[in-house]
């Protein structure tokens, strides 16, 4: 039988495993639900775990010796395509290559499964790519590199084939980068605009997405460069596919929040939003456990040319999973109590003015001894009269 190329059984009890914490965490969600708990309540604890995170990662991109390690796309370096007449493994071509130069001991080698090119008759047995640093200041420099490395690699393994060369400038990578920012930005602003139209001009919800959004935009890349992964186009590529994801699991939540406060009259908003959250988490959680299974299975068997993107993408989907439920849902509860705190003393205020400006009633006078506490004056007290008689001495 022949097995994935990227196939081993470590990789795959690794696989298992993450496989049956994401079959435990569907059925957690179950439990949730059945228990009716009080999710909502426990927003400092969600709040202090995202806010270690986004620590740990904004640390990791500030500190020179950590930073967010930028790959080709974006600071510039030479891309060879080269095809060879016997197979062979990345390893054995970086082993082979490295001592050449110090820039290629830390290229990025993959081995391609490529279709043979119209009219091409000898097709190579293997395609392997080299993403290096720039390998020479110059164009001459750059050339001179090449033919040496074709020189090493033809002497170890015979016949080579120089089938793509590609050198890439900086001034291509900051401009991605600058189209990656604005392209970000304008998804923010856009998908704000949708949701409070959605929700009938309600800028709470809209805020309250967007927030979630930025929070998984840091966690992702703060994440990323605490792993010292390489973010290049793919790494963008999956940033603007976790901010679609997040929102519309975000608008699920939401739209159910809306259905539950026509229906829950008497309940607090607090109890509607944990009623709507326990409704939909079910179905959050499979959603993304099904996604989750997927993105595993290609980082663990889909080789070094999706790993880092399967990984960009785990970080990104978990995430907005995590914050459309313990995020968005706790900010949108915050927001309306400081709302109708804020009506209250703008209520209690106005109570205030008004009482002010009126003429106060006069000063009760207390009763006397004439009056009753009705204010009534008592008749006098009858004197009995006396019988006839003898008058005394």
């Amino acid at each position: 039988m022949n097995l994935p190329l990227h196939f081993s059984p470590q990789n795959l009890i690794y696989f298992l495993i993450w496989c049956g914490v994401l079959v435990y965490a569907s059925h957690l969600a179950r439990v949730f639900r059945e228990k009716q708990i009080n999710l909502i309540s426990k927003w400092p604890w969600f709040f202090l775990f995202s806010g270690f995170l986004l620590t740990l990662g904004i640390i990791s991109l500030v500190l020179p010796a950590k930073g967010l390690k930028l790959g080709l796309d974006f600071k510039g370096g030479t891309l060879l395509e080269i095809g060879f007449s016997k197979k062979v493994t990345t390893q054995q071509v970086r082993n082979t290559i490295a001592p050449i130069a110090p820039v290629l001991k830390h290229a990025l080698i993959q081995l391609l499964s490529k279709p043979p090119e119209i009219g091409e008759k000898n097709p190579p047995v293997s395609i392997i790519l080299i993403r290096s640093q720039r390998l020479g200041k110059t164009e001459k420099q750059t050339q001179k590199m090449i033919k040496t490395i074709l020189t090493t690699l033809k002497s170890q393994y015979g016949a080579v084939t120089l089938r793509q060369s590609k050198t890439i400038g900086p001034t291509i990578g900051h401009e991605l980068l600058h189209d990656a920012v604005i392209a970000i930005i304008a998804a923010l602003i856009f998908q704000l605009i949708y949701i409070t139209l959605r929700f009938g001009w309600n800028l709470r919800y809209g805020i309250s997405a967007d927030l979630a959004l930025i929070h998984d935009v840091l966690m992702m890349v703060g994440l990323y460069a605490l792993f010292g992964k390489e973010a290049n186009s793919p790494f963008l590529a999956a940033l603007l596919t976790v901010i679609g994801y997040s929102v519309m699991d975000s608008i699920v939540i939401f739209d159910r929040i809306r259905e539950n406060l026509t229906l829950i009259t008497r309940a607090s908003f607090e109890s509607v939003v944990n009623q709507s959250v326990l409704q939909t988490m079910t179905r959050s959680i499979n959603t993304l456990m099904t996604v989750l299974i997927t993105l595993f299975a290609l980082y663990f068997f889909g080789g070094e040319t999706l790993r880092n993107f399967a990984f960009a993408l785990l970080i990104g989907v978990t995430s907005g999973g995590y914050s459309s439920i313990f995020i968005a849902s706790p900010i949108l509860v915050l927001w309306e109590r400081w709302s109708s705190k804020r009506e209250k003393q703008k209520m209690l205020s106005t109570d205030s003015i008004q009482t002010n400006g009126k003429k106060q009633p006069a000063a009760v006078e207390p009763i006397t001894d004439t009056e009753n506490e009705a204010g009534e004056v008592p008749l006098p007290k009858r004197v009995p009269k006396r019988k006839p008689g003898r008058r005394r001495s």
